[in-house]
């Protein structure tokens, strides 16, 4: 519910007013003004957002990859090293990037 808050004014303005593509820019155009949002501080607003998910993918996968560590070693009795984690963080890598490499009808419902 709280993804709601950031959704409902991109929604607006890709549906409503018509803008070509789903930025966080135009949906700050009230805010910051049409001229900015097209502008470099539009640009700038995208580029930090787009860091901000990186960030974010980085640290649940960071958070995610001990708990499956642990997970493997409880069920099959491997013992839990950094080498283990290190497999477990690039088999994850490995599968994300395939599934968003094929796409929304091939690698999303692997």
């Amino acid at each position: 519910s709280i993804y709601l808050i950031p959704a409902l004014p991109i929604a607006y303005f890709f549906y409503v007013r018509k803008q070509p593509v789903l930025k966080i820019s135009s949906a700050l155009m009230p805010v910051i003004g049409e001229a900015r949002s097209y502008g470099k501080l539009g640009k700038l607003i995208d580029v930090l957002f787009i860091f901000g998910l990186l960030g974010g993918a980085a640290t649940t996968l960071g958070l995610a990859a001990p708990l499956i560590n642990e997970g493997i070693s409880y069920l099959f009795g491997i013992p839990s090293t950094t080498t283990s984690q290190i497999g477990v963080l690039l088999l994850c890598t490995a599968l994300f990037a395939y599934s968003s490499y094929k796409g929304m009808d091939d690698g999303i419902k692997v």
